[in-house]
């Protein structure tokens, strides 16, 4: 949820979106409570619970993980209300999150989705941009030209690049539970061309983000996650501890938000 916070104020804060509505803030946090609990809610965590402390404590507390996702739900709707004229954009950023986590809820049509959803990697990294990024830039009422669609290509390969390290972890688990993607279909060789293939996409689109807003050094500064990404490739291949996953990996998103915000922080502190 921090994570997904502070992506939403690092569009916020590149384009100044001041009159960005207050309650899409509530509407990303009690979404993303509502979507993390649901997709655990749903993961057979007996599978490799003993491996995972993330697993084992999920498996341990699977009970809360209903009544969060419900009080998640809660603050969706109550800030929905708020944003009611964003219904249809709204409701597009909320399917596609759902499209990530329906394939792991039991009935005939998962079992269906699970052979199907090769792109459900896609979907999570498309689900991601959608909400921090476009989603913001609509309900403000900015522009779509070549400075904003740089940074939305920016923020979903930076995005993705993270999301194949996290399912190439889950490879194992998720080829035992049928569930298809690219990184199951695809040998290593190819995993790590489409690594560094997003990690350099990334990184030329924030070049060119930078080049047209004139900000050269948010423009840097917005690669230095995605550098950092490659020096834990090679042990993130073959290491499934979760504190590298969870604090490190999943950190690099907060890291980006952290990094553009420092010519605010520098300017205040020195004047």
């Amino acid at each position: 949820m921090l994570c997904a916070l502070a992506m939403v104020a690092q569009t916020a804060d590149l384009f100044q979106l001041h009159q960005l509505n207050p309650f899409y803030f509530l509407f990303t946090a009690g979404g993303t409570v509502t979507s993390y609990n649901l997709h655990w809610y749903f993961t057979d965590t007996k599978i490799n619970h003993a491996q995972s402390v993330r697993y084992e404590w999920t498996h341990q507390h699977q009970y809360l993980l209903l009544p969060l996702a419900v009080f998640g739900g809660i603050l969706s709707v109550i800030s929905f209300y708020f944003l009611d004229q964003y219904r249809i954009a709204l409701l597009t950023g909320i399917l596609l999150a759902a499209l990530y986590t329906a394939p792991k809820v039991p009935g005939k049509l998962s079992m269906l989705l699970r052979k199907i959803a090769i792109a459900k990697t896609i979907y999570l990294a498309l689900a991601w941009t959608y909400v921090t990024t476009i989603l913001p830039l609509i309900i403000t009422n900015q522009p779509f030209n070549l400075h904003t669609i740089a940074f939305i290509i920016h923020r979903y390969f930076f995005i993705y690049a993270l999301c194949i390290l996290f399912d190439y972890r889950d490879r194992k688990e998720d080829i035992k539970q049928g569930i298809r993607s690219l990184i199951t279909i695809l040998s290593d060789n190819g995993i790590t061309i489409l690594f560094y293939l997003s990690v350099t996409i990334g990184i030329v689109m924030a070049v060119l983000f930078a080049g047209n807003a004139n900000a050269l050094l948010k423009g840097i500064l917005l690669c230095i996650p995605l550098l950092i990404a490659t020096l834990f490739f090679k042990k993130a291949k073959q290491s499934k501890n979760d504190y590298l996953y969870y604090f490190i990996i999943d950190g690099l998103m907060f890291l980006s938000f952290l990094l553009t915000s420092f010519q605010q922080w520098s300017s205040f502190l020195w004047p």
